[in-house]
């Protein structure tokens, strides 16, 4: 029910002063009165929110302290194995130089974002100066670049950058850059790889023995380049190669003295195969007989060489 209050109204000087009658709701009062905040309600809300938002800043401060922490040790670690890899590949001992190849391969497949330098170790390992097996194990060492078991390190150099290169490699290189400037090869195995990306460098390497087995690989992209490379007495066995479009394959420059270019029964589909600017002065050969696809024929000099054997 209504209620009935009286509020005294003052007037202006020289007015009098009335009781007005001014009729209220008990019930919009009491609604009213009960909705009306408190105080010491949003003190505790405001404490609480704020609890809250301090907690939460703290927990990702120490969150971001952690992981930076964590980060730092990560990359510690990661350095420290680096150092002790390439320190292995410079001992005197054949078997500490090829614990460092898989050490420095196994921190290649940990550590994508220094995965390159790793590869780049691996590879300049190859440049440094050496002189291959003698043909007998029993003669004496002609030459200061002669190490025992030096051939075995390379070997696993090159078996390490293939098994990476493959289909279905754990722990993909494709993409990487690996350079083999001036490299000496006594052979090695490089079969089935796939170059989809990435660059593949020979230039002015030496091939003085044995074969550098390259049969089966697929070039589908990229660049392969034997620019300036020396067949002295090895071979390049390139047999059953797919050399698909997007390839590039170049041998600019180079010089073939004894040794030989295996290219029978290659798949030429679509790659780019240049070996317009091959150099002979020796007895040796680039065979390129049987041919699987021959639909984009690779490049010749001209005139045609003698040591040039096509279909």
């Amino acid at each position: 029910m209504p209620v009935l209050h009286y509020v005294l109204l003052q007037s202006p000087p020289n007015f009098a002063i009335h009781a007005v009658p001014l009729k209220i709701q008990a019930s919009s009062f009491s609604s009213r009165a009960s909705t009306a905040p408190v105080p010491g309600s949003w003190i505790s809300w405001a404490g609480a929110i704020g609890a809250i938002l301090g907690a939460s800043i703290a927990g990702v401060i120490g969150f971001a302290s952690s992981w930076y922490s964590l980060r730092k040790q990560g990359l510690h670690a990661l350095n420290e194995r680096f150092a002790t890899a390439a320190e292995k590949l410079g001992d005197a001992e054949a078997a500490a130089r090829l614990a460092g190849v898989y050490a420095m391969a196994g921190l290649a497949d940990d550590w994508k974002e220094q995965r390159q330098t790793c590869i780049d170790v691996l590879c300049g390992y190859t440049r440094l100066p050496y002189q291959a097996t003698p043909a007998q194990p029993q003669s004496p060492p002609g030459q200061p670049d002669y190490k025992i078991g030096e051939r075995e390190v390379r070997l696993a150099i090159l078996r390490t950058v293939r098994d990476h290169l493959r289909k279905g490699a754990k722990y993909s290189w494709q993409g990487c850059i690996f350079r083999f400037h001036r490299a000496v090869f006594d052979g090695g195995n490089l079969s089935y790889i796939v170059m989809s990306s990435g660059y593949m460098s020979f230039y002015h390497a030496k091939f003085v023995g044995h074969t550098l087995d390259l049969r089966h690989a697929v070039f589908a992209g990229g660049n392969t380049s034997f620019q300036e490379a020396e067949f002295l007495d090895g071979t390049v066995d390139l047999r059953y190669a797919d050399f698909s479009t997007g390839s590039k394959v170049t041998f600019p420059g180079c010089k073939i003295v004894a040794g030989k270019v295996d290219v029978r029964h290659a798949k030429f589909s679509g790659g780019i195969v240049d070996f317009a600017t091959v150099a002979f002065s020796g007895n040796g050969t680039i065979d390129i007989k049987d041919p699987e696809v021959y639909t984009d024929p690779p490049k010749l000099p001209q005139p045609l060489p003698a040591g040039i054997i096509k279909p």
